[in-house]
């Protein structure tokens, strides 16, 4: 690869083109990156909500199945993604069209939009309940000046 299309590839973050070899980095790294992304304290709640709403096994059993079935597709995504050195977007592009990895790129965008939504929800309604249990003072949420 020439000079300049290094530098560019490598400022725009290897979005479009594979990356090369001496970019890459440790696994371990992504590995904290992901670990400390996702056990935050809005998961703790929504895990500790559905244990209360389904009883601990039933709980345990759901989790378990949820986490299966994300660490298989996980597994799948970061072997193909190391093996072509490509990112999700590359390899949407490459398996299902132009169009069709913008499909993919909006499905995927929409459902993290949506489990931000879950989070957030779950922790204002665990702040609220600890307000009304702390103060007396029942906490609601605003009203929304969009009909």
């Amino acid at each position: 690869m020439n000079e300049p299309l290094a530098r560019t590839a490598e400022a725009n973050g290897f979005a479009r083109s594979q990356v090369p070899e001496a970019a890459q980095g440790s696994g371990w790294k992504i590995f904290f990156i992901v670990a400390g992304s996702l056990c935050g304290l809005p998961v703790f709640i929504l895990g500790a909500r559905i244990s209360t709403g389904l009883g601990f096994q039933s709980a345990l059993a759901a989790v378990a199945t949820g986490a299966g079935v994300m660490a298989l597709l996980g597994a799948v995504s970061a072997y193909a993604g190391s093996r072509t050195r490509m990112s999700l977007a590359m390899l949407s592009d490459l398996a299902f069209g132009r169009l069709g990895g913008r499909l993919v790129k909006l499905v995927i965008a929409l459902s993290l939009v949506g489990w931000f939504g879950v989070n957030v929800s779950v922790l204002g309604a665990t702040v609220s309940d600890s307000v009304l249990a702390m103060t007396g003072r029942p906490l609601a949420p605003q009203q929304s000046r969009f009909p």
